[in-house]
C-alpha cells in the first residue's frame, strides 16, 4: 500500500510531502513565508520550446532539440565553479521562455495550455498549495503528485536525482514485472 516517509533528508514520492520538506527547509533558511510549490520536469521545457521557438540565454541559442544537451553542458561543465553556481543557466533562461509567453499568438497559447494539460496528466507538472481547499481540488483533478492511499498493493518505480547532475536524458531503464495470484 502507499506508504510515505517523512525522515529528514529524503526525497519523497508523494509530492506533497516532498513539498512541505521543501518549504520546511526554505523557512529554516529565514526566507519569506511560501504558499505553494510547483514542480516541472525538464520535458516540459522542451514542449514548450517547440512552441515558442528558440530563445537566447546565457549566450547560447536553446531550442527543443539541443535543450537537454546544452543545459547539462552549462550546469554540469560550464559553470562558474569559483562561484559554485551550476544552476545559473536555468535562472538566465526563465526570462526569454516568460517574454515568449508573454508575447505569445493565440494559437500558441493554446498549444501551450495543450502542453501544460499534457504536463498535468503525465505528472511532469506536480502542484502544491498549504491551503487545505486548493490542496483538494489539486487532489480531486489528479494534479498534486499525491501517492494514492490504497488496501491493495500497487507498484511504484521512483527515480530520485539528488545529486544535481542532469544524467537522466541519457540513462536507459527497463522494469520487468510479473504477479502471480
Amino acid at each position: 500500500a502507499g506508504v510515505t516517509s517523512k525522515h529528514a533528508g529524503m526525497a519523497f514520492p508523494d509530492w506533497p510531502t516532498s513539498a512541505e520538506k521543501i518549504i520546511w527547509f526554505y523557512n529554516q533558511s529565514g526566507g519569506p513565508t511560501v504558499d505553494g510549490l510547483i514542480a516541472v520536469n525538464a520535458s516540459v521545457m522542451e514542449d514548450m520550446l517547440k512552441v515558442l521557438g528558440p530563445v537566447q540565454a546565457a549566450g547560447s541559442t536553446v531550442t527543443a532539440d539541443n535543450f537537454f544537451s546544452v543545459t547539462q553542458r552549462a550546469v554540469e561543465l560550464d559553470y562558474d565553479r569559483a562561484a559554485n553556481t551550476p544552476k545559473e543557466f536555468i535562472a538566465a533562461l526563465a526570462p526569454p521562455v516568460l517574454d515568449k509567453i508573454l508575447h505569445a499568438d493565440r494559437a500558441d497559447l493554446l498549444a501551450l495550455m495543450g502542453v501544460f494539460t499534457n504536463g498535468l496528466t503525465a505528472k511532469d507538472i506536480q502542484l502544491y498549495f498549504s491551503d487545505a481547499n486548493l490542496a483538494a481540488a489539486l487532489d480531486d483533478f489528479g494534479w498534486s503528485g499525491r501517492i494514492k492511499q490504497t488496501d491493495g498493493d500497487y507498484l511504484a518505480v521512483v527515480n530520485a536525482n539528488i545529486g544535481g547532475q542532469k544524467t537522466d536524458a541519457v540513462i536507459s531503464q527497463q522494469i520487468f514485472h510479473q504477479a502471480r495470484i
